[in-house]
């Protein structure tokens, strides 16, 4: 199994000073770097303690990864996932289905997770684009009305073991929308005392891969705007109705429907529908909204 070193790890006081008492890490006052680390693909390389400086350095994926990794399972969170949600991830670690950037969940890359297409659905990762800060697993029951095969999700997740989990929201440029989950098959850890670490965690992760993975087209829909109609047909379009019951809702004709929705896919170069919603979303040319309980 892929390793670093053992780092220094800064005193730290409540939560995260009992976890790592009880894991026997050491702790010290002074942060001292990493001499070297071992990755996913075993390479060896010197770097330093910091996920940014990771990235620059060794322009590894697997390595940051394990990073992080390694700093939450001095919170007690053994089990790491980096989603994203509203792009396609330009970097993927092996066996890591999509939306999934890199996992270390061992039910990812499962054959239920994956011909269930859990990973399209998972509240964990998909309800989190609405809240601004991170969310407990528990709460997303609470604070949603999640849809059934939501819940089956958690329920998956709860089976699988786990008995704590934590979701991080990430906002970045471009409607660019990323989420880490940690997740604990222990009960040790403090899921509400350690969400300011988790979450700086996360954020330091996500900017250091936007330098090991930047978008290509960025910057392609920068000029692409939406009239007030088609936006209406296209959140319409979102909820899965066709064009006749479109022009009925609206009241106009088929023909106009369809003109828009011409207009639509010329925007944003896309060659279907599902295409041009999917692609719209991504970019934050549309907002989200959460499935509707119909």
């Amino acid at each position: 199994m892929s390793t670093y070193n053992q780092p220094r790890i800064p005193a730290l006081s409540g939560p995260c000073e009992t976890n790592c008492k009880a894991r026997g890490i050491r702790q010290d006052r002074s942060l001292q770097p990493v001499e070297s680390c071992r990755g996913f693909d075993n390479a060896v390389v010197p770097m330093s303690d910091d996920l940014i400086d990771c990235a620059i350095n060794t322009q590894s994926l697997s390595l940051l990864f394990q990073m992080l990794v390694d700093r939450a399972g001095t919170l007690g969170f053994d089990s790491v996932a980096c989603a994203a949600v509203t792009y396609l991830a330009p970097r993927r670690l092996p066996n890591s289905p999509a939306p999934m950037i890199a996992s270390n969940f061992a039910f990812h890359g499962s054959q239920q997770y994956t011909k269930r297409e859990y990973g399209n659905i998972d509240p964990a990762i998909h309800r989190l684009p609405r809240f601004a800060s991170p969310v407990r697993w528990d709460q997303l029951s609470e604070e949603c009305q999640l849809l059934p095969h939501e819940q089956r999700v958690l329920e998956f997740y709860a089976l699988a073991g786990l008995k704590h989990g934590v979701s991080v929201p990430y906002f970045a440029a471009y409607g660019r929308i990323s989420v880490a989950l940690f997740a604990s098959e222990t009960a040790e850890p403090d899921p509400q005392g350690s969400l300011p670490h988790l979450s700086a965690l996360a954020s330091q992760f996500f900017i250091a891969y936007s330098l090991l993975a930047p978008l290509a087209d960025e910057k392609r829909y920068l000029a692409v705007t939406f009239t007030p109609r088609e936006r209406e047909i296209m959140f319409l379009m979102a909820d899965g109705k066709s064009s006749s019951i479109i022009s009925t809702l609206l009241n106009i004709s088929d023909n106009t429907v369809n003109f828009h929705i011409k207009n639509i896919l010329n925007k944003v170069g896309a060659g279907s529908r599902i295409v041009a919603l999917r692609d719209a979303y991504r970019a934050g040319l549309i907002p989200y909204r959460p499935p509707r309980n119909e």
